[in-house]
C-alpha cells in the first residue's frame, strides 16, 4: 500500500503537478469554512460558541507536525516527555489565537485559487473575502487518517511557522527549552486572559 502511494505520487511531486490528494485538500478546505460558518452560527450562549470554537481549531490543526517543523533539528533532541509538553501548550496557543471567533455578522467566504503537491504537503491556495475585504490566505495541509491538518498558515505571504521556527530558535539559544515553555505560557495567557499555566 505505501509504495503504491509513492509510486503515485513521487512522480507528481517531481512534475511540480497537483495530484489526487489536492481535490481532496480543496474539499476538506471547502468543509473546514463550512464548519467554521456552523460555530459562528450557532446557537447558545457565547461561551458554548467559543468551546466549539476551541473545539473546531483543535480538529483542524495537525500540533504534533506543527511542533515538529517549528523546531525543526531541536526536535529529535527533546525527550517523549518534552515533545509531549511542548506539543501540548503549542496546540493551546494556536487554538486560543485562531479559533474561528463567533461571529454572525461577519460573513466569510474561501475561493481557493490553486492546490499543489509540495514535499509530501499539499498546499492549497485561497482568497478569503470578509465583507469588502480580501486576504490571500495559504495553508500547508499534512495528510492525517482522515482528511488533513493544517500545519502553516500564511496570511499575504507571512507564514505562521516561519515566525514560530524563528522565534522559537533564538528563545532555545538564550534561554533553554525551559524559557521556551515559560514563554509559551505568556503567550498563551496573553491570548486567553488568563493566568500564565
Amino acid at each position: 500500500m505505501a509504495l503504491g502511494w509513492l509510486l503515485t505520487v513521487v512522480p507528481l511531486l517531481l512534475a511540480g503537478q497537483a495530484g489526487p490528494s489536492a481535490p481532496r485538500a480543496e474539499r476538506w478546505i471547502h468543509e473546514a469554512a463550512t464548519s467554521v460558518r456552523s460555530v459562528q452560527q450557532s446557537e447558545g450562549s457565547t461561551e458554548q460558541r467559543r468551546d466549539a470554537s476551541v473545539a473546531l481549531a483543535r480538529k483542524l490543526f495537525d500540533a504534533a507536525a506543527f511542533s515538529q517543523a517549528a523546531l525543526r533539528s531541536s526536535w529529535p533532541d527533546l525527550s517523549r516527555q518534552e515533545r509531549t509538553q511542548l506539543t501540548e501548550l503549542i496546540e493551546t496557543l494556536l487554538t486560543a489565537r485562531f479559533a474561528p471567533r463567533a461571529d454572525p455578522e461577519a460573513p466569510f467566504t474561501v475561493v481557493v485559487i490553486s492546490t499543489r503537491l509540495r514535499r509530501g504537503k499539499v498546499l492549497v491556495r485561497t482568497q478569503v473575502n470578509v465583507g469588502t475585504k480580501s486576504r490571500a490566505v495559504d495553508f500547508v495541509l499534512a495528510p492525517r487518517a482522515k482528511g488533513f491538518g493544517v500545519i502553516d498558515v500564511a496570511i499575504d505571504g507571512i507564514s505562521l511557522l516561519r515566525n514560530y521556527r524563528a522565534a522559537f530558535s533564538k528563545t532555545l539559544r538564550t534561554r533553554g527549552f525551559g524559557g521556551l515553555l515559560e514563554r509559551l505560557a505568556r503567550s498563551i495567557a496573553e491570548a486567553t486572559g488568563r493566568p500564565a499555566p
